[in-house]
């Protein structure tokens, strides 16, 4: 079941202990997360967890890799006493252009009282080439604030659902930023980091490709 097993594999929020910041997410395995923390929580940082169903589970920042305009992404990994009961396998093949793309997500309703899913189909638009180690690619899709570390699947071989990606920021051109639009969402600007308030918009974003963090790979391969 394709909707149950992407809906059991998100990540409410990540919280940093006596920190604001918080993060979405999703499970690729039964102890570790994806996220984008933005070079903002040092690695072996303690974090909280809440799932779907509001189950909180400790971690800890086990990866992180971060290079402004270049890449953006983090592993959580669970405390030893924790594991993730559903989770969707990473993909390791780096995304193409036009490659169709869903961006799935949980997200408090106005109220802050219920937890609903959101899905947006989209498409790679342009991959980022700035040179060697950049991993970031753009799409067009809905979002909102908390939404940095939200899962970018695509359906592989097989019909088998696999995570390309995580999201890690939006502007609000309506076209792909040129030169001029990379100032409008350098991560050091945490107003081109996240979309809006509750209700969100559509706005181009950026992902981060797991498949072009080589440092990535080879932990998770481990």
């Amino acid at each position: 079941n394709f909707e149950e097993a992407i809906v059991s594999s998100l990540i409410l929020s990540i919280k940093v202990k006596r920190k604001t910041f918080t993060a979405s997410g999703v499970a690729i395995s039964e102890r570790r997360a994806l996220t984008a923390l933005h070079g903002m929580v040092p690695l072996n940082t303690l974090v909280t967890i809440t799932t779907r169903n509001g189950t909180k589970m400790s971690g800890r920042v086990e990866f992180e890799r971060f290079e402004k305009d270049m890449v953006d992404v983090a592993v959580i990994v669970l405390d030893f006493s924790a594991v993730f009961h559903r989770f969707m396998p990473y993909s390791d093949q780096p995304v193409r252009l036009a490659q169709p793309i869903a961006v799935v997500g949980l997200k408090y309703a106005s109220s802050c009282d219920t937890v609903g899913t959101y899905a947006r189909l989209s498409s790679v638009e342009s991959i980022e080439e700035l040179g060697e180690g950049s991993a970031l690619f753009h799409a067009q899709y809905y979002n909102f604030d908390g939404c940095s570390g939200t899962g970018v699947i695509t359906a592989a071989v097989g019909n088998v659902l696999r995570v390309v990606g995580v999201h890690v920021a939006s502007h609000d051109d309506t076209t792909l930023g040129g030169p001029k639009g990379k100032k409008k969402r350098a991560f050091s600007d945490l107003e081109a980091s996240v979309a809006s308030s509750f209700h969100g918009h559509t706005a181009y974003s950026l992902v981060c490709d797991i498949a072009r963090v080589p440092s990535l790979l080879d932990l998770l391969r481990g």
